[in-house]
């Protein structure tokens, strides 16, 4: 039976993200020597697209896959296998591990059970290295240069749903391109009868301008054919960047779920009017923080394709980001920030005029309180000022006043009492005073402008 060489890549998201930079970090690829290779596109965007972190190379009784009883085997017909761990460029810095197995495969046109054996097993994560498990393996590998920092959620038992996979088959050897049942049936891992409204495949015209090259792309895996090692490592880079992205975007969703939790929960208000702008103050920072990350790490990774500078990659790119529903969760989630930050907008008017009508009763009350002073202290003017000139009158040592004649008698001391009397008119007066010039104030302001008709 023919056979020829199989490449199986599953890319898996972590629960990692690296806070090293990408400057001095090597662009990895899908042979053993991509990173010494000078091209053009590694020296251009070595900063911008996904950058490897670590590697090993696995022996093939190193590798363990599930078989129907629950034990693991190994499958002799691996040639080799490695596990590599990336990262995507700041600000994203997510972390991204892909298993790089290469088979030995019968004609697919003939027997593809070991490729889709090894599909469905790498698709569930059922392969243990070393005698443990995938996710821990990796983990462990994820952990072991300097700068790698853990999520939230590090130590997980599970890798995240977030993964991609790829069927590579470069070198045919002679043989005919598997037919499309046979890449459907991989992908979809049915058998026919398909029913068509579930098997269509996204084709990106630039992995099928020829007879002898074939691309396909769905949600869980794409299959290649016929091309260069350059479109496959760009391919390969671009996926990765897509389950980085897509990873990415499931934890700012998960983080925003979260506050908006929690504010509900232990902030939000039960009764209206008795919200306080400091309940707000967390969220608004949160939801900001996220909106940012949200715009630079997920909805501007959509942009990678341009950077690569092949027409074949970018239509690869286009459709993978559109099989994978990046850019419509995105869209989603952006519109959810939107209303929400529409939301605190209306929290925080509806905050302000509440302050604003305290302002006023606060204003209005001193107000009160300032007009009741100006009472008291003029009615006590009123009273203290004459008894306080009588009495200094009739206090001082002089000949108007005499010993014989009563302070009472006010046939003999009648200008001191009228001047006592007004003395006590003065506040009254000069309050009245003061009235009515602003009541003329007013009227003059509350006029039609003539001059104006």
């Amino acid at each position: 039976m023919n056979t020829y060489r199989v490449q199986i890549v599953s890319i898996y998201a972590t629960h990692r993200r690296h806070s090293g930079t990408a400057a001095l970090a090597i662009v990895g690829g899908l042979d053993e020597n991509a990173h010494t290779r000078p091209d053009d596109f590694r020296k251009l965007f070595s900063d911008q697209v996904p950058y490897l972190i670590n590697s090993d190379e696995l022996a093939r009784s190193n590798l363990g896959f599930a078989t129907e009883d629950g034990s693991y085997e190994e499958i002799p017909e691996i040639l080799s296998a490695r596990l590599e761990i990336y990262a995507l460029p700041f600000p994203a810095d997510q972390v991204v591990a892909a298993l790089i197995v290469d088979v030995d495969s019968p004609d697919l046109n003939v027997d593809s059970s070991l490729t889709a054996r090894l599909l469905r097993l790498c698709a569930d994560a059922r392969v243990r290295v070393d005698g443990v498990g995938l996710a821990a393996y990796i983990d462990g590998l994820a952990a072991g240069p300097a700068g790698t920092a853990t999520s939230s959620a590090s130590g997980a038992a599970e890798l995240p749903l977030e993964r991609h996979h790829l069927v590579l088959i470069g070198n045919l050897r002679g043989v005919d391109p598997p037919n499309e049942d046979i890449v459907k049936q991989l992908i979809y891992r049915v058998r026919p009868p398909y029913q068509e409204q579930f098997t269509k495949l996204a084709k990106p015209d630039g992995l099928n301008q020829t007879e002898s090259t074939f691309g396909a792309v769905s949600p869980a895996i794409s299959f290649l054919s016929g091309h260069s090692d350059d479109v496959e490592n760009s391919v390969f880079l671009t996926t990765i960047q897509a389950v980085g992205t897509a990873s990415r975007f499931q934890q700012i969703w998960q983080e925003a779920y979260r506050q908006v939790r929690k504010f509900q929960v232990e902030r939000q208000a039960t009764v209206a009017g008795r919200q306080q702008r400091r309940d707000l103050e967390t969220l608004a920072d949160e939801m900001g923080n996220l909106e940012l990350d949200l715009a630079f790490s997920v909805e501007t990774a959509a942009d990678l394709g341009l950077r690569i500078p092949s027409s074949q990659i970018d239509s690869f790119h286009e459709d993978l980001y559109k099989v994978m529903q990046i850019r419509t969760r995105a869209n989603t989630v952006s519109q959810m920030f939107i209303r929400l930050g529409g939301s605190i907008r209306s929290e925080l008017t509806a905050i302000e005029s509440r302050e604003s009508q305290e302002e006023e009763a606060r204003r209005l009350r001193n107000e009160e309180r300032r007009v009741r002073t100006a009472v008291a202290f003029g009615a006590l003017s009123f009273v203290i000022a004459p008894i306080g000139f009588l009495l200094g009158y009739f206090g001082i040592n002089t000949r108007q006043v005499q010993e014989t004649d009563s302070m009472w008698d006010v046939h003999h001391y009648a200008l001191a009492y009228v001047l006592a009397g007004l003395l006590a008119l003065i506040p009254p007066l000069m309050l009245m005073f003061l009235n009515g010039a602003a009541a003329v104030r007013r009227s003059l302001l509350s006029r039609p402008d003539r001059s104006a008709q």
